[in-house]
């Protein structure tokens, strides 16, 4: 590619389908012109990029009709998009965009490989997915490093954190907030709280959640694992009946519409512990969280606004529970609340991905628990081939 534009933020590349058009579509910075835009297509192999990257590169799913693939540069304010639309010769589902390096030897981009080890996934053969991660990952892909990391963490029972905390780290080097919160919370798991807090507050500063802003998809929001960040430096506060500092970091991930910590926060205004009393404020809190998160209970003497309220608060109801551990609302103190460490890998391009769903994702306990079973083997083969354990 030429052009000469440098690209600061990853490359993620999302794409849909539908009978006849395949859609990629990748965001550069504003300053970048659609003459800027260099793409080579042929039938079966696609060059496209700027600057002296290809950030789609490899041969095609299927054969397309070059003569009528456009690509266009469509402005967002701060970013702008290149989609590139290649019109299938054959009106077939496509399982990806890219099944491999070009005819000429050039590699595919990294995305490619993420997205290759997706559909693997899929279809239960987490081998090679777990090889194209590796490939995107000798890339210089972050978000490979990030799930080979989770994978690791997830098949590693022995409490040996060495591996995962190296991928991690590769990706925290490289800005990855994500990254930074997932090393906190491996030292919280050590013990290491000091540790822990200084991660979670890397993750946190203005800088930082202002660079993962920008790369989060959604650019309204800041993404979840900066929330969780906030969240964890409140509950290491906590931990150390440091309340006042657990109710300014709840009140940070709250501002960020954190079900969790609202909730959390309504607790603390429930009992005046960190905060002085205040049950309006409470009530608010807890309406808002359950709005957020139907698994968070709203309490009886909140929802009844005429009950009389509990006076005889302890401060021994504050413990530790885990997010999907069912509680039964009711009109004394609820204990505050702790959420789920780690979770396996997720997409960062669902809603691209021609509607193959994603057997990784976040919120699917279905798909966590076949993530499990299809990486075992191919995970613990790595492990002993490279002697890492």
């Amino acid at each position: 590619g030429g052009g000469g534009v440098s690209l600061s933020c990853p490359i993620v590349l999302r794409w849909r389908q539908t009978e006849n058009e395949v859609v990629i579509s990748w965001e550069v910075p504003s300053s970048v012109r659609i003459v800027d835009v260099d793409v080579t297509l042929e039938r079966t192999f696609v060059k496209a990029g700027v600057g002296s990257q290809w950030h789609v590169c490899g041969t095609l799913h299927q054969e397309v009709i070059p003569t009528d693939c456009p690509w266009e540069l469509e402005p967002f304010g701060a970013f702008s998009v290149i989609h590139l639309r290649l019109r299938k010769c054959v009106p077939l589902r496509w399982h990806f965009p890219i099944k491999d390096d070009c005819p000429d030897g050039t590699p595919m981009d990294a995305q490619s490989d993420i997205e290759l080890a997706r559909y693997y996934y899929s279809v239960n053969r987490a081998e090679n997915a777990f090889h194209f991660l590796q490939r995107a990952d000798e890339k210089g892909s972050i978000e490979a490093s990030i799930q080979i990391g989770k994978m690791l963490r997830m098949r590693n029972t022995e409490g040996d954190t060495a591996a995962v905390l190296a991928y991690f780290r590769k990706a925290a080097a490289k800005g990855s907030g994500e990254a930074m919160y997932l090393i906190g919370t491996l030292m919280e798991e050590e013990g290491k709280l000091e540790k822990a807090l200084e991660w979670f507050e890397r993750c946190t500063t203005f800088e930082q959640m202002q660079k993962d802003v920008a790369w989060n998809r959604d650019r309204s929001t800041a993404p979840i694992h900066t929330k969780k960040a906030f969240f964890s430096i409140g509950e290491i506060a906590r931990k150390s009946e440091n309340f006042k500092g657990a109710f300014d970091a709840w009140s940070k991930a709250a501002a960020l519409k954190y079900p969790l910590a609202m909730y959390n926060l309504g607790v603390l205004y429930q009992q005046g512990i960190g905060t002085e009393k205040n049950e309006a404020r409470a009530r608010e809190l807890f309406l808002q969280a359950n709005s957020l998160d139907s698994s968070l209970p709203v309490p009886e003497a909140v929802v009844d606004v005429t009950s009389t309220p509990n006076t005889n608060l302890d401060r021994n109801l504050l413990r530790d529970r885990r997010k999907d551990q069912p509680l039964t609302p009711a009109a004394t103190p609820l204990p505050i609340r702790s959420g789920t460490d780690f979770s396996a890998p997720t997409s960062r391009a669902d809603e691209f991905q021609g509607g193959v769903s994603d057997p990784l994702d976040e919120g699917s306990t279905a798909g966590r628990l076949l993530f499990f079973a299809m990486a075992a083997a191919a995970v613990g083969f790595y492990l002993k081939a490279n002697k890492i354990f």
